[in-house]
């Protein structure tokens, strides 16, 4: 992570919109600091949307390990309509 992606958030309050700008064009994110230590991130909106894409492939992976486990398991075409159901769910097809 390069120095300049840390910032306090005095200074970023003081150049809100030349660093939301620079967020936005790197995709690198924001940190924020108070009083010496992180406080937020910012970050771009396409990066945010792949985060929680990703995060709720790992959370449906989890479940469905966990079923594995358990021997409580569905057929592929089953689990594929449900994974199907879920991407159009978060996406607000």
């Amino acid at each position: 992570m390069n120095t300049q992606d840390i910032q306090s958030l005095s200074h970023f309050r003081a150049n809100a919109t030349t660093m939301v700008k620079k967020v936005r064009e790197t995709g690198n994110p924001l940190i924020l600091t108070q009083n010496g230590k992180a406080a937020a991130v910012v970050v771009s909106p396409e990066e945010w949307e792949s985060t929680q894409e990703s995060l709720a492939m790992l959370q449906l992976l989890a479940l469905r390990l966990d079923e594995v486990k358990n021997e409580r398991t569905v057929d592929f075409d089953e689990g594929m309509d449900q994974i199907d159901a879920m991407i159009e769910a978060q996406n607000g097809e």
